[in-house]
Formats: structure tokens, C-alpha cells, sequence
């Protein structure tokens, strides 16, 4: 799954290590690769009080535009 969106002044923003196109690999130590977009939606809205994900960093695709929102 990729980086398509992050919450102005959310963890992730905030944290600076995350950008747009980044892939996600595993939450929590689970993988994601193969779960669709939902199930990894889930699994980070019921990370708990702590939220480890392991984070590919890839050029943007080609067709990736940033708009005025910062949101992809």
C-alpha cells in the first residue's frame, strides 16, 4: 500500500519520516504487503498506543501529483 494521504499535524506528518508514495510494509511487525487497502487501513486504525510500521521509501510513480492540500 502506498502513502497517499497524511492528516495535517497527525503523527505520521508530524514525524517527518513518512512521505508521499512511501510504501507500507508491516504494521507492527504484520505483514501488509499482500492485504488490500481496507484491511491495511484497519490495521492502522487498531494499532493501539503504539504504531510500528516498517516503511519502504520509493520514488514517486509516474502520475503521482502533490496538490495545494499536500495530499497526493
Amino acid at each position: 500500500m502506498f502513502v497517499s494521504h497524511l492528516v495535517p499535524g497527525g503523527i505520521a506528518a508530524s514525524c517527518g519520516k513518512i512521505l508521499f508514495g512511501d510504501r507500507i510494509q508491516a504494521v507492527n511487525g504484520v505483514d501488509v504487503t499482500e492485504m488490500t487497502h481496507e484491511q491495511v487501513v484497519m490495521s492502522l486504525l487498531n494499532s493501539g498506543d503504539e504504531l510500528v510500521l516498517t516503511i519502504c521509501h520509493e520514488p514517486p510513480l509516474d502520475g503521482f501529483q502533490v496538490n495545494n492540500l499536500g495530499e497526493v
